[in-house]
C-alpha cells in the first residue's frame, strides 16, 4: 500500500488519519489488493469540496479518501476496487464480506442495514445474506414519499382497529338497542 497526503495537510490533522492507514494497511494486505495506493484528500475551507467520502480509482489501481477517516469508507470504496463495478450486487455481497470480516459484529450489522437501506442493489445483498428484507425508511436515498408513509400508517391502523372488532365480545353502548349513548 502506498499512501499519497497532500504537503499542505498539517501534521495533527494526518495524526488523526493516522490509525485509520494502519489498518487500512493490515486489510489491503490480507485482502490480497497490495498495489494500491491510498489517496488522503483535505480541504480545511470545504471538507466536502472532492462531493463524496471517498472514490475508486480503477484506472490508477488507486482510493481516494476525503472529509473524516471511517473505517466503513475505506471498505466500501475497496469493495468497488475489488469488484470493478459500480454499486451492484457483486459489489453490495463484497462489502458485507467485508463488514463481517473487518468490524465488530454488531457495527457490521449495522453498515449491512446501511448499504441495503441507501443502494438498490444493497437491499438485494442483505436479502440474500439475511434471509430478510428491510422495510424503505423515510430520509435514504429511495425512501417512500411522505404521503406513501402515511397512506401505509393509516392502513395498519385500520387493520389493527378491524382486527380489535373482531376479537372483542362485548357490545358498545351505541350497538344496544334501546341504549342512550
Amino acid at each position: 500500500m502506498y499512501v499519497n497526503v497532500p504537503t499542505s495537510m498539517p501534521k495533527e490533522e494526518y495524526r488523526r488519519w493516522q490509525p485509520l492507514l494502519d489498518w487500512a494497511e493490515r486489510v489491503i494486505k490480507e485482502e490480497g489488493t497490495d498495489d494500491v495506493i491510498v489517496e488522503l484528500h483535505w480541504h480545511p475551507e470545504n471538507p466536502w469540496a472532492c462531493g463524496a467520502w471517498g472514490k475508486a480509482l480503477y484506472d490508477f489501481s488507486a482510493v481516494v479518501l476525503c472529509g473524516t477517516p471511517r473505517r466503513t469508507i475505506l471498505l466500501h470504496e475497496l469493495a468497488h476496487f475489488e469488484t470493478q463495478s459500480g454499486h451492484s450486487v457483486a459489489w453490495a455481497t463484497r462489502l458485507m464480506q467485508m463488514h463481517h470480516r473487518w468490524l465488530p459484529p454488531r457495527r457490521a450489522i449495522r453498515a449491512d442495514r446501511s448499504v441495503a437501506f441507501n443502494y438498490p442493489d444493497g437491499r438485494r445483498a442483505y436479502r440474500t445474506k439475511h434471509g430478510v428484507t428491510l422495510p424503505i425508511q423515510g430520509g435514504g436515498k429511495r425512501a417512500a414519499s411522505v404521503v406513501k408513509r402515511e397512506r401505509r400508517r393509516n392502513r395498519a391502523q385500520i387493520a389493527r382497529a378491524r382486527q380489535f372488532e373482531r376479537t372483542r365480545t362485548a357490545p358498545y353502548p351505541w350497538e344496544v338497542p334501546g341504549a342512550v349513548g
